[in-house]
């Protein structure tokens, strides 16, 4: 039978639907195993250099997906045009 896709392997502790976390270790609160944003496989939290990140390849897609525009962060303002001044 096949593990669905929002639940962490079995034996392992994670973050939870609900979002809870069972969290240990030096870094006590925060999450054991996390979905890495972009490619969405469970990773390591504690300890990781890149976390949320798996990896240095889905850090680096993260970053371009920043530099292109494809994320944006929404204000109130208006863009002005040239007209405007």
């Amino acid at each position: 039978m096949a593990r669905k896709q929002d639940q962490p392997p079995r034996g392992t502790k994670g973050s939870q639907p609900d979002g809870k976390h069972a969290g240990s270790g030096p870094e006590k609160g925060l999450p054991e195993r996390v979905r890495c944003p972009i490619c969405r496989k469970w990773t390591s939290y504690a300890g990781n250099p890149l976390r949320p990140f798996c990896s240095e390849r889905c850090h680096t897609m993260d970053q371009a997906n920043w530099a292109e525009g494809t994320y944006a962060i929404p204000t109130q303002d208006t863009p002005s045009s040239d007209e405007d001044q």
